[in-house]
């Protein structure tokens, strides 16, 4: 083999040679990323609860000073449905305490349930993964 020959055998090489460890790397940090995806996940649930127990809190707040029986407002942060929501003389009463923000304010609490349901239902998809991942470090 000739000089030119070994040289140009070499520059071919070294770019096969520099793209598999680009590959390599590349591959090294994504089993990284889903090693770690789980307590990134747990984080993320954490807060999220945290954001809906303050949401629920508030909104325990201000049924408290409409809704006088403590098993109702319980049942209606449990339920969106419960028939106090709708009642007229709780209605009324929410209309009185909060004014003029009394729309925007039930837009907001009907915006912000939404987003809570969906993000747990985002939630449920991974739980499935995390439960699995529980199981494979109790075998290990």
């Amino acid at each position: 083999m000739s000089g030119a020959e070994v040289a140009g055998l070499a520059f071919g090489v070294i770019p096969v040679i520099l793209l598999a460890v680009k590959a390599y790397a590349g591959t090294g940090r994504i089993i990284s990323d889903y090693r770690q995806y789980s307590s990134q996940l747990r984080r993320l649930q954490r807060r999220f609860d945290v954001q809906q127990q303050n949401f629920l809190n508030t909104c325990l707040l201000l049924i408290q000073l409409v809704v006088e029986d403590g098993h109702a407002r319980k049942d209606m942060l449990e339920n969106a449905d419960h028939q106090f929501w709708t009642d007229e003389q709780t209605c009324a009463k929410l209309k009185k305490l909060l004014g003029a923000r009394h729309n925007t304010c039930l837009n907001v609490m009907e915006e912000v349930v939404a987003v809570l349901d969906e993000f747990s239902a985002g939630f449920a998809c991974y739980e499935v993964l995390l439960k699995d991942k529980e199981k494979v470090r109790g075998n290990a």
